[in-house]
């Protein structure tokens, strides 16, 4: 059975692409009906209507819910221009028009230090649910955009759960005392910070209502650290400090991630009469608001504040309460997979060893040819590099790292032959790669979501989480080729007969070129079926299900959290300048991302519905939904870093670099460890830890390499195993 709807499956990328390069209206419009799940972006899409899924935010006391399907129409978004910073010698801070902070109640008295069973409960009873405090405020640091000064602004937050019979989504509420004051980025953090108080608190935020009342103009991500540790004081009943202000984002893992502005910031919480602040720790240097580097714990001591770095919110949540959130992770060991499972890579890998050693011969015919395009000198030269690190890899005893590389080799030399065999590219030509590059995505469909056994099995749903991954990067160069191709026939088109400069044909040539490439790597990826089924019968455990009662929960707040990261990506990428978001749009991880994101919102409408999403695959059970969207929210999040977080930009080989690779590997040390906790943790879910090692052993690879995109790659993985590794446990039975 096709999974394709031709008229409307391209319709979210599509719709995303042409927002992040600046043609999309701001109005939010009525979503249009979206159909099945499909990995084919493929088809001529009708004229954009709306963005990504975005949340209805009325003026006052407004529920954001993530439901795309029936949105209410939002006021077009304002810049973002707080009022000016309060005198130094005012005892508060935040804008002027916010009114006083609530007047604070007698908080209860201090829970005792919580000596919480990771394995239970997955979801609380009705008749014990978690007991909240009433309220609390918490300040938000954030700066000025007029004249880049810090601001405190007292935010009061609140949880109130919901007691039902069957399940309910989460809702985040966002109250605002000036319409339109709360910015996107701002919103997401809110929606991302419920996801982290899950995870650490191991238990579904799904029944329930976090509240937000925000005052005057605010956005950034720099909240999600301090609404993420005041939700968690909130559900565990402990006081949040009056003297303390956090600032930092969120990373998937938990992890708290850099932010602009934090001199300014420290100034706020001084001015506001703050005692202590915490930064993210993987930024100790950060620049002010000239642009010089600013060493925070010598500007802390010239203000007189004490300064805190915490890592990660459970770091983060004990700096400020002086107790654990939950038990310490098990101490972490180098990952290593089983010996079965390292026998079975070293033959997959010699496979790949042999195919290209055959292909020698080839190879040298190749480069003695005068007539070869420079794309496929390019490509030549490509299949050579990915062969020598994969054998260099293999030979380390990195066999899944290798792997890869080697893969890649293989794929790149059958488009050689190709290119070789590829006389005039015609406009016949172009037709049929472009049906092929259809077909090889509606294959590539059907092997992933194909029937498995055992599909209650956390093992088997870690396996089809890797699938997925590898096969979402290759229908992902479709789209992106096909995209772009298509863009250059419609400008053809509109110039008419005679009228087609040169270069616009050179375009069409390149974009053709990398469609061959893309379609014929895709069918090699297809090969590599037998290899998930034999590394699933390597790696099968006994006593590993999943709890379909977690599943359930859980499933809704790992899509409204992927769905909130896709909003957080977007409106931070509107930031960025037209070259960037242009360059962004040749990208294949924002086309995977961009397809993902799709498949979220479609499914999220089936949960808003309550009923199943139509002609969904039999293989995307609510299990592997789980995992998909988890990979989703990394995939957002890498990309966040990648073009707004750290900083950075593509050369002219397309390759990409970081404007700040002190943070960057700062980053990749705490990730690595939650990764290491990552595995740890899903061991007591009876997982074989293999999967996961797998990607440890890729992740740490790619991590000693001089490409700043590898390592941006190995960040990527590390988040992922974290993820997956502590969703392992929060599923299991």
């Amino acid at each position: 059975m096709k999974f394709v709807n031709h008229s409307w499956v391209r319709t979210a990328p599509v719709i995303a692409a042409a927002w992040l390069v600046g043609y999309l209206p701001t109005a939010a419009q009525e979503l249009p009906a979206m159909p099945g799940f499909s990995l084919s972006p493929f088809g001529q899409p009708p004229p954009p209507t709306n963005g990504l899924p975005e949340p209805a935010l009325a003026p006052t006391n407004a529920t954001i819910t993530l439901a795309p399907a029936t949105q209410t129409p939002s006021p077009t978004t304002p810049t973002i221009a707080a009022p000016p910073p309060p005198q130094p010698t005012a005892p508060a801070t935040g804008p002027a028009e916010a009114p006083p902070p609530p007047k604070k109640t007698a908080a209860a008295p201090p829970a005792p230090i919580p000596t919480l069973d990771l394995r239970t409960p997955k979801k609380p009873e009705p008749s014990q649910p978690l007991r909240p405090a009433a309220q609390v405020v918490i300040p938000v640091l954030t700066t000025n955009p007029r004249d880049s000064q810090g601001l405190s602004i007292p935010t009061l937050i609140r949880w109130t759960p919901r007691i039902s019979a069957t399940p309910t989504p989460l809702r985040v509420s966002l109250s605002e005392d000036i319409p339109g004051g709360t910015g996107k980025l701002l919103r997401s953090s809110a929606w991302m910070a419920a996801m982290v108080a899950s995870l650490e608190l191991n238990i579904p935020l799904a029944d329930g209502t976090f509240e937000i009342e925000a005052r005057g103009r605010i956005d950034g991500p720099s909240a999600g650290a301090a609404f993420a540790t005041g939700l968690i004081c909130l559900l565990q009943g402990v006081r949040f400090p009056g003297d303390l202000a956090l600032t930092g984002s969120l990373g998937p893992d938990g992890s708290i991630g850099p932010v602009d502005g934090i001199p300014q910031k420290l100034a706020a919480a001084r001015a506001a009469g703050l005692r202590r602040v915490i930064v993210p720790a993987c930024q100790p240097v950060a620049k002010d608001e000239r642009g010089k580097d600013v060493n925070l714990a010598d500007r802390a001591r010239e203000l007189g504040i004490e300064i805190l770095f915490a890592g990660d919110v459970h770091q983060a949540y004990e700096l400020t309460t002086g107790r654990r959130v939950r038990p310490p992770d098990p101490p972490a060991a180098q990952p290593a997979c089983s010996p079965a499972v390292f026998d079975f890579l070293t033959r997959i890998c010699g496979e790949q060893i042999a195919l290209f050693e055959k292909h020698r011969e080839d190879i040298e015919r190749f480069l003695k040819q005068k007539s070869l395009r420079p794309a496929a000198k390019t490509l030549l030269a490509k299949t050579r590099a990915d062969f020598d690190a994969g054998r260099k890899a293999f030979d380390a005893g990195k066999r899944y790292a290798a792997l890869g590389y080697l893969k890649d080799a293989n794929a790149a030399f059958s488009v050689l032959e190709q290119l070789s065999k590829t006389t005039d590219l015609t406009d016949a030509a172009r037709t049929q790669w472009q049906q092929r590059g259809e077909e090889v995505q509606q294959k590539m469909t059907d092997t992933l979501f194909r029937g498995r056994e055992d599909p209650g099995s956390l093992t088997t749903a870690l396996v089809f989480a890797e699938e997925a991954d590898w096969l979402f990067a290759a229908t992902a160069r479709i789209s992106r080729a096909a995209l772009n191709l298509e863009d250059v026939q419609r400008r053809i088109a509109a110039l008419g007969p005679g009228k087609i400069r040169g270069s616009l044909r050179q375009e069409q040539d390149y974009f053709t070129l990398l469609l061959i490439y893309a379609s014929l790597y895709g069918e090699y990826q297809l090969g590599f079926k037998p290899f998930f089924d034999g590394l699933l019968k390597v790696t099968r455990t006994a006593n590993d299900d999943a709890d379909p009662v977690a599943v359930r929960h859980w499933l809704p707040v790992l899509l409204q959290a992927h769905l909130a990261n896709a909003q957080y990506f977007t409106a931070g990428s509107a930031l960025l300048s037209p070259e960037l978001r242009q360059q962004m749009l040749v990208d294949h991880r924002v086309a995977a991302f961009l397809e993902l994101t799709r498949l979220a919102s479609e499914e999220w409408d089936g949960l808003e519905a309550a009923q199943p999403t139509p002609a969904r695959p039999r293989g995307l059970n609510e299990l592997n939904g789980c995992l998909l969207w988890a990979n989703a929210y990394c995939e957002a999040a890498v990309l966040q870093q990648k073009y707004v977080g750290l900083g950075g930009s593509l050369d002219k080989n397309l390759e990409w670099k970081t404007l700040n690779q002190p943070t960057l590997l700062e980053m990749l040390n705490l990730a690595e460890a939650r990764s290491l906790a990552g595995i740890s943790v899903a061991k007591k879910a009876h997982v074989d830890p293999s999967a996961l090692s797998l990607l440890y052993e890729k992740a740490s690879w790619l991590r000693d390499s001089t490409s700043d995109a590898d390592k941006l790659e190995s960040l990527r993985l590390f988040w992922r195993i974290a993820l997956l590794g502590r969703l392992a446990l929060a599923l299991s039975k």
